[in-house]
């Protein structure tokens, strides 16, 4: 069973998906920056490249939005646009897809899509498409005649796998509820002055509610009582049979799972296998690679089947970790060397087999003679390691902790100081950029801190301290 836990602290909202133990997910995001894929904006076209195939949009973001010129044409808004001919000075409705990096702004696209707990609403075309996983004829056949009895003509629909075995009462609810949401949208769109946001996904908060609360999930609890009402009544209207899964809790639930340690160890490129073996995962600009290696493990039978019984135990471990550092674009595999084809097949079958349970698509393209698997798997949101550390300063292309990584443990261990000790004053030493992150912060600990020893004087200071100095490298 799952459990999903969501700690909101003054600066940084972060959410931990738990399966039996262990974390299979985790997300952290600001919370004054939303998420922007999901988002729908009217956009104004800047430059038109044909040689790369592209278009950059002004949708009124810091930077302009990238959009491929390859795809097919929309049907459902965006009338009487031709992306082949595009035009700079267009205007143009498009919807992020993936977020901004540090070099690149936001991903977007023209093919617009809505989606709910049980259905998708898309702008690609009047089908309607079901999920490959639900593989049951009836259950089809009900899902099938049960959109076809609401559905209207200005939209294609996509039934996804949750919707199997739901009741009609609760599919009719989702489906009316995403109608009324792509008629809002299909009212603004013509009249939208460029540059603006049309729709706006739900809040993280929300978001998570809707893509992640299932029948495996045991409870989703949270620690906040503002999210938590605003997810309870999301809830009793979308999902009211999931209503008891929502808890409020008071329990530091990421030290009973030991969450950060966690997320500490998916921050470093060494993974170990039960066996003695060992992963090497390292993430470039271009692509993933991961290294597969025997390590300590040299097994009791011929060399053959102690790499295969490496590789197999490998891949499971390999899933987990791209779900968790939520690794994305080409991704490489180096196994172990296979001579037998038969023990090749059996590897790039539980590989096939492993990524079934991840919620984000992934393809395995193939294997080279020499043992190398190439994967593809879409990028939605940033990496693990994009969320959680930042370029350092001082060596010039290493990476060291960000702010999303540091402020949240030192709110959690500021919180522990007054929770669990007499003291009056509470001195931060850090870098500048930590110190100025945690300033606009500093009045509500220090409330918190008198309001503990009942003494007016009780303060939290801070000192600048970086730990490099240019001078030393």
């Amino acid at each position: 069973m799952q459990e999903i836990i969501v700690e909101v602290g003054m600066q940084y909202t972060r959410t931990a998906l738990i399966e039996d133990g262990d974390l299979i997910e985790f997300l952290v995001e600001e919370n004054q920056q939303q998420s922007v894929v999901g988002n729908i904006y009217k956009g104004l076209v800047q430059k038109v490249i044909p040689g790369l195939g592209a278009a950059f949009i002004d949708i009124g973001e810091e930077k302009n939005a990238y959009l491929s010129l390859t795809e097919k044409e929309p049907v459902f808004l965006n009338k009487g646009i031709c992306l082949a001919t595009l035009k700079n000075g267009e205007a143009i409705t498009v919807q992020a897809i993936k977020e901004a990096t540090e070099t690149k702004g936001i991903t977007v696209t023209t093919h617009i899509s809505l989606p709910g707990k049980f259905f998708v609403m898309v702008s690609d075309d009047e089908e309607i498409h079901i999920s490959k996983k639900i593989k049951e004829e009836e259950e089809r056949k009900r899902l099938l005649q049960m959109v076809q009895e609401h559905k209207k003509e200005n939209h294609g629909v996509i039934i996804r796998t949750e919707a199997q075995g739901k009741s009609k009462e609760e599919l009719v609810q989702d489906y009316l509820s995403l109608q009324k949401q792509w008629n809002n949208i299909l009212k603004k769109e013509p009249y939208a002055m460029p540059k603006t946001k049309i729709h706006k996904e739900v809040s993280t908060g929300l978001k998570n509610v809707r893509e992640r609360l299932t029948e495996n999930v045991n409870a989703y609890q949270i620690n906040n009582m503002d999210l938590y009402k605003e997810v309870k009544e999301f809830i009793s209207q979308v999902f009211p049979t999931f209503i008891d899964k929502i808890k409020y809790t008071k329990e530091d639930l990421f030290s009973k799972y030991q969450i950060e340690s966690k997320v500490l160890k998916a921050l470093r490129p060494k993974v170990w296998l039960k066996s003695g073996g060992f992963l090497v995962i390292e993430e470039t600009e271009a692509l993933t690679v991961i290294d597969v290696n025997s390590g300590k493990f040299v097994g009791k039978k011929n060399v053959e089947d102690t790499i295969l019984k490496t590789n197999m135990e490998a891949i499971k471990e390999i899933a987990k970790q791209v779900r968790l550092r939520n690794l994305s674009g080409i991704i490489i595999i180096d196994f172990i060397d296979m001579q037998q084809k038969t023990h090749q097949q059996k590897v790039l079958h539980e590989l096939q087999k492993v990524f079934t349970n991840d919620p984000v698509p992934v393809y395995i393209i193939g294997m080279t003679n020499l043992g190398l698997v190439e994967i593809t798997r879409k990028k939605i949101k940033n990496s693990l390691s994009d969320q959680l550390l930042q370029s350092c300063s001082y060596c010039y292309g290493g990476k060291q902790y960000g702010k999303a990584f540091l402020i949240p443990q030192i709110e959690r261990e500021i919180q522990s100081i007054i929770r669990n000790t007499s003291a009056d004053e509470i001195l931060l030493e850090g870098s500048k950029e930590i110190i100025d992150a945690f300033i606009p912060y500093q009045n509500q600990f220090t409330k918190l801190l008198r309001l503990k020893n009942n003494f007016q004087k009780s303060m939290i200071e801070y000192k600048v301290s970086p730990i490099f100095y240019e001078e030393n490298i």
